[in-house]
């Protein structure tokens, strides 16, 4: 009598290891993802803070990056200039709403750094007149905002 596995029994362990993996994927792209907004987020929590301290010195907001006393680097690790920044994963602007200012953040879509597609081309953004971070996709929403 020969010794070794059935097709049955390898067929039904190809069957389980596919299932776990197709439950695995999707929450390990999720993680990834989440890291990546971290990348807008922090960037975004600095912005809040110098927009402040611009607040206290100017009496204004600022629509642009070299006004802050902290410095944000862009993606190839030069300080940001102007209303717009493109970081690795996003590109950052400000925008001046009245006396109230939103940081808005766009998830590139570059062969590079393309989000995966349930994420597509999302918007994560911050609203100083409601001082919350916020998206424009409903996944985005789920996902990232607490």
């Amino acid at each position: 009598m020969k010794k070794g596995f059935t097709l049955i029994e390898l067929l039904i362990v190809v069957l389980i290891i596919s299932t776990l993996a197709s439950i695995a994927a999707p929450q390990y792209f999720k993680i990834i993802e989440r890291f990546r907004v971290l990348e807008a987020t922090t960037a975004m929590m600095e912005i809040k803070r110098d927009q402040e301290i611009v607040m206290l010195k100017k009496s204004a907001y600022t629509n642009n990056f070299q006004d802050f006393d902290f410095q944000i680097k862009d993606k190839n690790g030069n300080d940001c200039e102007g209303k717009v920044c493109e970081l690795r994963y996003f590109i950052l602007e400000i925008k001046l709403v009245g006396n109230k200012y939103m940081i808005m953040a766009q998830r590139k879509s570059d062969n590079e750094t393309k989000p995966p597609l349930r994420y597509s081309n999302y918007i994560y953004f911050y609203d100083s007149q409601t001082d919350q971070f916020n998206c424009t996709d409903a996944n985005c929403v789920n996902d990232f905002i607490d």
